[in-house]
């Protein structure tokens, strides 16, 4: 099995120049309004990461403090690790390796996550939720389904189509909340599952000081 913090990561997707309907674009923008102004958060996020190896289920606990401080614990069968950003660098360990350690980035904080955007949103959400020219979605096809069924609840599903990654990917969205609750990765052509990810828990201002947050 490939180590924890080396799995592929499948939240940052960009994807060719499609106009966004104005559904969507309303959609984005109270998203982004959302996540902006969650000040902390605490979470449980349960994913399943499908390799060649076998499906991967993986857990992922952990604290947010706004704009970028983050701890978290991350799991999978037989293996643990955790990370946390000071808002300067971001620390990893996990039990037999040696602790890395790297400058805070954007881009360095979400390669570590083995999460997609029911998580990176609440640090990274300017350029995930946005189709301006040189964010996240300003190159991806996107749609919108309404009254979508899971979890005995209706949800809005933004879909989204990167040809250039190959990847289809289904946002579940609470129309309450504004919140993604669970991310579906597949492929593009096939439609072969890559990944799933669930919030099994979110606490929106979680009490969170920033000396928790400390790297030692």
């Amino acid at each position: 099995m490939r180590k924890l913090l080396l799995i592929p990561f499948f939240a940052l997707i960009a994807a060719a120049s499609f106009a966004a309907d104005k559904d969507v674009e309303d959609l984005l923008t109270k998203m982004r309004n959302t996540y902006k102004n969650v000040k902390s958060a605490k979470f449980v996020m349960e994913g399943t990461l499908n390799t060649e190896g076998g499906a991967i289920p993986v857990t992922v606990s952990g604290k947010y403090l706004q704009p970028n401080l983050l701890k978290v614990e991350i799991t999978t069968p037989g293996e643990s690790a955790s990370l946390v950003c000071d808002g300067a660098n971001i620390a990893m360990r996990s039990p037999g390796m040696d602790p890395a350690k790297r400058p805070y980035t954007l881009d360095n904080l979400g390669q570590a996550m083995p999460a997609n955007l029911e998580v990176l949103c609440f640090f990274d959400w300017k350029r995930q939720l946005s189709t301006a020219k040189g964010d996240n979605m300003a190159e991806s096809k996107l749609s919108l389904k309404k009254g979508v069924k899971w979890n005995g609840q209706n949800w809005l599903v933004l879909e989204e189509e990167a040809p250039q990654v190959g990847v289809y990917v289904e946002y579940y969205i609470d129309a309450d909340s504004n919140l993604i609750h669970r991310t579906v990765v597949k492929e593009l052509k096939s439609r072969k599952q890559l990944a799933e990810h669930k919030l099994k828990s979110v606490e929106l201002g979680a009490k969170a000081e920033k000396s928790e947050f400390k790297i030692g």
